[in-house]
């Protein structure tokens, strides 16, 4: 371990440089190596998504875990972030650039030379490009673009998230499957997936219930229909027949042929009309309506915007409003800790371990800066180490 000190390297807990107490830094880096093979095991197992949760924690203990930072960076070239996977092997390399000790070292040049920093930038930005055209409902421009970063970058899950998203606003669900499959390939853990997958069954469902409508049964229900027409008869029980002709339906009602001549001359005027008047009238009602679906979209497309600013602001509020209440509550647990820290540092001074531990117990871990951390595990150590035989400290070697 190097003493963070003055920088040499011991294994003792005391530094031989110094003369500094390493046992609380030592702790530390135990917790550490903890969440970090927990992280390792995870990765390994391919959940990449509580890979990610312990390897994090893990740094949270021990900024300088580098190997930490390496197994993040293979998580994200999995997942297709090679941009990410970068800047973790960078912060890795800084904190040990001794290829013989830091693998990642290697592995970020062939990073380098497999994904030059223009190509990933591209690959970022046509992601971004599309994400904000599909949202426009420009899904062609869109897709343009997703295929771009898909060649640009592979294993780019978003890019293939997306890319399926469009899939299916297009109807083109068999391709839409494809990019899915890559996916959960590449993550199978992503939450993402699932969703998409949910929606593509919906979609497909949908499709086959339009391919094979449910036809309703029409049924008639007009009186007269269910009886039948009994024919008129004479007195003696013969059927009359009746004729009518044009000839003399006109001369048994002479006003009959005058409306039937008003008739035909009306629908002559209208026919007119249909072929000359009509057609104009209609191309101006057709101007007219497109003109009010412009001021129409106009007007959504304010009312849209103004729900967004709307929106935005109230999420800033309430940001804000979180992080006053949070630094409202972590100033309380600062004072409470510091307090507590203090009296058990007086305890242990005094040799009394029994009133130290109660100390202890008092205080917040979840609310101590990184200073009061290094004091909680020093002493917290001390304490088990008092309860141990002849003065013996009982630690687990670094993995």
């Amino acid at each position: 371990m190097k003493c963070p000190y003055c920088g040499n390297e011991t294994r003792s807990e005391t530094c031989p440089g110094c003369g500094r107490d390493l046992r609380p830094f030592y702790a530390i880096r135990k917790a550490s190596a903890k969440y970090y093979n927990l992280g390792l095991a995870s990765a390994e197992e391919g959940r990449f998504e509580t890979a990610r949760e312990y390897l994090k924690k893990a740094l949270s203990y021990d900024l300088e875990n580098y190997q930490a930072r390496n197994i993040l960076g293979l998580i994200d070239l999995q997942t297709g972030e090679p941009w990410l996977a970068e800047e973790e092997l960078k912060h890795s390399v800084e904190t040990e650039p001794d290829q013989t000790k830091n693998p990642g070292v290697s592995l970020l040049n062939r990073l380098q030379h497999s994904y030059s920093g223009d190509q990933l930038r591209s690959a970022v930005r046509h992601y971004n490009q599309a994400l904000a055209q599909f949202r426009d409902g420009q899904a062609d421009s869109a897709q343009m673009h997703l295929k771009r970063a898909v060649s640009e970058s592979p294993l780019m899950v978003k890019a293939r998230q997306l890319l399926a998203c469009v899939y299916m606003d297009q109807g083109d669900l068999d391709r839409a499957q494809t990019m899915i499959d890559a996916a959960i390939r590449a993550n199978a853990q992503d939450p993402a997936n699932a969703h998409l997958v949910e929606k593509l069954e919906e979609a497909k469902k949908e499709r086959k219930d339009k391919e094979n409508p449910q036809e309703d049964a029409v049924e008639l229900d007009i009186p007269g229909l269910d009886r039948p027409v009994e024919p008129a008869v004479d007195a003696e029980g013969r059927r009359i027949r009746r004729r009518y002709t044009l000839t003399s339906i006109v001369r048994q009602n002479p006003l009959f042929a005058q409306v039937a001549l008003f008739l035909i001359g009306l629908a002559a005027g209208l026919a007119f009309m249909a072929f000359l008047v009509l057609p104009q009238q209609l191309k101006e009602i057709r101007d007219e309506r497109n003109d009010l679906q412009i001021r129409v979209t106009r007007i959504e497309n304010e009312q849209k915007n103004e729900d967004s600013l709307r929106t935005n602001l109230q999420e800033e509020l309430a940001a804000m409003t979180a992080q006053f209440e949070e630094l409202k509550r972590t100033s309380g647990d600062y004072e409470t800790n510091a307090g507590a820290l203090m009296r058990a540092v007086a305890q242990y001074q005094a040799g009394n371990g029994g009133l130290m531990k109660e100390e202890l117990s008092s205080v917040q871990p979840d609310g101590l800066t990184v200073e009061q951390r290094v004091v909680y595990v020093w002493l917290d150590s001390l304490d088990e180490s008092l309860e141990t035989e002849n003065g013996e400290i009982y630690e687990e070697e670094e993995p």
